[in-house]
């Protein structure tokens, strides 16, 4: 799962040295550090964990107190295996091999070059060989082989590396998407509107940098910068600058280009930087500084937040194989770089105050006040309407706030329960704790087959015996793509029946998929960097983390359907889905107007 107790980790170890606690000190509990740090109590207790595994806290029972630094002696047997296959200077590597080493963890380093990356498979397979504690893998881009090894080894193992998909493994990644909103919100405040990305090769962190550039362009408004895509297939610097001055001379009205840190140091000897053109780079806090002028970064200023959990969470695996304790659920930890200003970026324009105001409020367009309050046209004129929530506990079959809960990998978090009014309908919203841990309906995907051991359904029926004049439908898609996936059958006592296709828009790449008349799209993916928009028969509802929004955003929809056969009883609503389309869907609730 994608966690916040690396943040919470971080935030309780700052709290304790910014305090100056002594060893022995006692720790408030689990619920009071929750409070007083805004997380829930659950992610304090892992954040304590990881730092009682670090060597920071010691627990004696249910007393949690400031460990003695004297016991840095490891209680783990073997070697820590430090696998990299690509010569970075990001101080990943060093800073894990000083956390190991503070914690007399005995390491090895296994620097692989770049030349052989496609022989990574095999190495790692020499290093499981040599039958070591565990393994820290860092990698720049994974390719299909590594991923493949990863599933199968039963080695305790945590990987750095972008692109990577679930592999079963804990992780350490980069939010690309928001590190991209930082830095185009950055240009935006200065007055820029006509932006470019700029890359050589092409790998899946490239694409995924490119689709992530195009939804953050829109959101901002900026239609022209979401096609300025500049490429070039070799990473040589006379291409790259032939590339680069041939795009400048079709597109001489940008005035700002995003790129990797290497690109960025170049571009600053092509160009008057920042006053021909401004500059922000994305890799390492190190990176621009020798350049003239220094670069503009989105980078960590201290990259041992992100060796820290690395070291923490392998520590916690090898405990627990070596005590033969239950194996941990991997995990997934996403780090939001810094934006760490120099003087590559410039602003444009005089206005400046009054666009920083702007590019805040186009930022956070998502808000609830705003997304929540998109009463249907229906409903207007039905200020004294009768409402029905549908009975929904009984068919509820997962959770919603657990690991593994939702729609099969992560939480839906956030999102509270009880009568919620979304787009002028009263939903209820189950709460899971009085339900025996239930509060949705989750149908069979590739992604979600199973909740223990029990096959989810691929079609259920849910009791209406209603004369609604309309049915809303609460609920969530994952993996979307733009084909149909799911349906909502009504069927009438009568006999007769009326459906609604469900039809995620699924990621637009800058361009909308076009789509048949009878199937036009009605949902989309519940993540954040896909482009949420309202249809007209359904409308987005964005949630977040009220006390950090920029670390959690996700999206759910209600669904409209008027009744064509108001006088008549609608009997059930059938829920079908075909499990092997790809897309997930989860139902919240559902509500009869009358």
């Amino acid at each position: 799962m994608k966690s916040q107790f690396p943040l919470a980790a971080q935030t309780l170890q700052d709290w304790i040295l910014a305090q100056k606690l002594p060893p022995g000190a006692p720790l408030p509990s689990a619920r009071v550090m929750a409070e007083k740090f805004g997380f829930t109590a659950a992610t304090m207790l892992r954040a304590s964990q990881a730092l009682i595994s670090g060597g920071l806290l010691h627990r004696q029972g249910y007393k949690l107190t400031v460990a003695h630094r004297k016991q840095s002696i490891s209680s783990i047997h073997g070697t820590v295996y430090i696998v990299t296959c690509c010569s970075l200077t990001d101080g990943f590597v060093p800073s894990v091999e000083k956390m190991l080493a503070e914690r007399g963890i005995q390491y090895q380093l296994v620097d692989v070059p770049r030349s052989d990356n496609a022989r990574l498979p095999r190495i790692l397979s020499k290093v499981a060989a040599e039958k070591p504690a565990g393994i820290v893998l860092r990698v720049a881009d994974v390719i299909e082989s590594v991923e493949a090894w990863l599933r199968t080894t039963p080695l305790p193992l945590v990987a750095y590396a972008q692109g990577l998909r679930e592999t079963g493994k804990s992780s350490v990644q980069i939010d690309h998407y928001r590190a991209t909103e930082k830095a185009l919100v950055h240009l935006y405040e200065l007055g820029h509107r006509r932006i470019a990305l700029f890359f050589a090769g092409q790998n899946s962190a490239s694409i995924e940098r490119e689709i992530f550039y195009r939804a953050v362009c829109h959101n901002l408004g900026l239609k022209e910068s979401a096609e300025n895509i500049w490429r070039t297939e070799l990473f040589r610097e006379d291409i790259l600058r032939e590339a680069l001055l041939a795009a400048h001379r079709r597109h001489p009205e940008v005035t700002a280009i995003l790129a990797r840190d290497e690109i960025a140091s170049l571009i600053t000897r092509f160009f008057s930087v920042p006053k021909e053109i401004s500059v922000i780079g994305f890799g390492n806090a190190t990176s621009g500084l020798n350049t003239q002028p220094p670069l503009t970064m989105m980078a960590f200023r201290d990259p041992e937040v992100l060796a820290h959990w690395a070291c923490t969470d392998l520590i916690s695996q090898i405990e627990a194989v070596q005590s033969e304790m239950p194996t941990r659920r991997a995990s997934t930890a996403l780090f939001v770089p810094d934006l760490i200003r120099r003087k590559s970026t410039r602003a444009i324009s005089a206005r400046k105050s009054r666009l920083k105001a702007q590019a805040k409020t186009l930022a956070q367009s998502s808000h609830p006040s705003q997304t929540w309050q998109n009463v249907y046209p229906f409903l207007r004129k039905k200020s004294g309407a009768e409402w029905r929530p549908l009975e929904l506990s009984k068919l509820a079959n997962h959770s919603m706030t657990r690991n593994h809960g939702w729609l099969g990998a992560e939480p839906l978090e956030h999102f509270a329960s009880g009568l919620r009014s979304i787009h002028g309908v009263p939903f209820q919203v189950l709460q899971e704790k009085r339900n025996g841990g239930r509060a949705v309906i989750t149908f069979r995907s590739p992604r979600a087959h199973s909740v223990k051991g029990k096959l989810l359904p691929t079609a259920l029926s849910i009791p209406v015996k209603l004369k609604p004049k309309a049915l809303y439908f609460l609920h969530g898609c994952g993996h979307a793509k733009p084909i149909p996936f799911a349906q909502y059958v009504m069927h009438f006592a009568s006999g007769r029946k009326s459906s609604v296709s469900l039809v995620p828009l699924g990621l637009t790449r800058g361009t909308a998929p076009k789509f048949p008349k009878h199937l036009q799209p009605n949902i989309q993916d519940w993540w954040f960097d896909y482009e949420h928009r309202d249809f007209p028969h359904a409308h987005r509802v964005s949630f977040f983390n009220v006390s950090a929004p920029a670390a959690y955003e996700r999206f759910l929809y209600s669904l409209q359907w008027i009744n064509p056969r108001p006088k008549d009883e609608v009997h059930s609503i059938e829920v079908r889905v075909d499990p092997e389309a790809g897309p997930s869907l989860a139902v919240i609730a559902v509500t009869a107007l009358l």
